[in-house]
């Protein structure tokens, strides 16, 4: 049952358009994240790129981009100011010597940590008009559906 609240934020004509649903909710939920991240210095591109170099290791900037979509002179600028702040380090691919790995330096983990903390904190609080089990079967079905469309 939809309330009159829910009635007044989202168009009655977009109440069954997945695109239309996922992108308001990817767009909240991303702007409360970019906002969690502020007291960290740090933005959703930046968290996200370390979170990846953490959780996959070393990656060059343009395995980066390509893997994830992102245009190669962002991936660049967004690396030359992580690494003017000490958080990424630039080290010759033992894969490539043409590339550069990304790397996290320890002031870098640091910071990782303190983020991951506020995100958790806000992912929490986001998602607390869902139980478990409602949140654990959209996840499910999420990743089913991004999965199905890579293939």
């Amino acid at each position: 049952m939809i309330d009159d609240r829910t009635q007044d934020l989202i168009p009655s004509a977009f109440l069954h358009s997945p695109g239309f649903l996922l992108n308001q909710a990817g767009r909240l939920i991303a702007s409360k994240i970019e906002d969690s991240l502020k007291p960290a210095g740090l933005n959703l591109q930046q968290f996200g790129l370390m979170r990846i170099i953490a959780a996959e290791g070393p990656i060059t900037q343009n395995v980066f981009a390509a893997k994830y979509n992102v245009d190669r002179t962002t991936v660049t600028e967004i690396v030359d100011g992580m690494e003017e702040r000490g958080l990424v380090s630039r080290q010759k691919s033992v894969k490539d010597r043409r590339c550069n790995d990304l790397h996290l330096t320890p002031g870098g983990k640091k910071l990782l940590a303190r983020a991951q903390k506020l995100v958790e904190k806000t992912n929490h609080q986001y998602l607390a008009v869902l139980s478990d089990s409602e949140w654990e079967q959209m996840r499910a079905s999420l990743v089913k559906l991004i999965s199905a469309s890579l293939e």
